[in-house]
């Protein structure tokens, strides 16, 4: 079997929503050279979502014990 076939009876991976990244990436203050990525909100709907996480824009995330705002 070469690299680029599957092995017999595999399928394709389930298809992602579209809209929503898997990981979003969100600069936050401190001593940290590149943003850190983090999962978006659970329950956010596919298309709703994609505009709110849109580049930019403020976000309440967990850092350590406590919340901060990134961006």
């Amino acid at each position: 079997m070469t690299e680029d076939e599957a092995p017999r009876g595999a399928t394709a991976p389930p298809a992602l929503p579209r809209g929503l990244p898997l990981a979003l990436q969100v600069a936050v203050p401190g001593p940290f050279r590149e943003p850190l990525d983090y999962a978006p909100p659970a329950g956010a709907a596919p298309g709703a979502s994609a505009e709110a996480l849109r580049p930019g824009v403020r976000l309440r995330v967990p850092l350590g014990r406590r919340r901060v705002v990134g961006v």
